[in-house]
C-alpha cells in the first residue's frame, strides 16, 4: 500500500514539475513575442512619422 501511494505521489510531483516547466516556457515565449511586437510597432510608427514629415 505504501509503495502504491509513494508511486502516485512521485507521479503527481513529476507531472507538476513538467507543468511548471512548460508554463514557464510559455510565459517566456509570450514575453519575447510581446517585446518583438512592441519593437515592430515602434519601428512602424517611426517610419510613418518620418515619411509624413517628408511629404
Amino acid at each position: 500500500m505504501t509503495n502504491a501511494f509513494q508511486r502516485t505521489s512521485e507521479n503527481a510531483l513529476f507531472t507538476l514539475l513538467i507543468a511548471v516547466f512548460v508554463g514557464s516556457l510559455a510565459i517566456s515565449a509570450a514575453t519575447d513575442l510581446s517585446k518583438h511586437s512592441a519593437a515592430v510597432a515602434t519601428s512602424t510608427l517611426a517610419r510613418v512619422a518620418v515619411s509624413g514629415s517628408n511629404s
